[in-house]
């Protein structure tokens, strides 16, 4: 089964081992919203306005996008 708590390195498990390729966020962003701000080669933004985001997930690090 799926590994449980609030530990990082436990959701990055799970979201590897689930397969998950988008990672859907609703405010209140929680400390979820915490760890993709803090992994952006990890989480490419998609859409986001003020009571949600949605995230592109690759579980290997990759360099941002240039901006334009």
């Amino acid at each position: 089964g799926l590994l449980e708590g609030d530990d990082l390195s436990i959701w990055l498990h799970n979201l590897k081992r689930q397969k998950v390729d988008h990672v859907f966020l609703q405010k209140p962003f929680g400390i979820e919203g915490e760890w993709v701000q803090g992994r952006r080669t990890m989480f490419e933004p998609l859409f986001w306005d003020l009571n949600c985001a949605v995230y592109q997930y690759t579980e290997i690090n990759r360099l941002p996008k240039p901006r334009n």
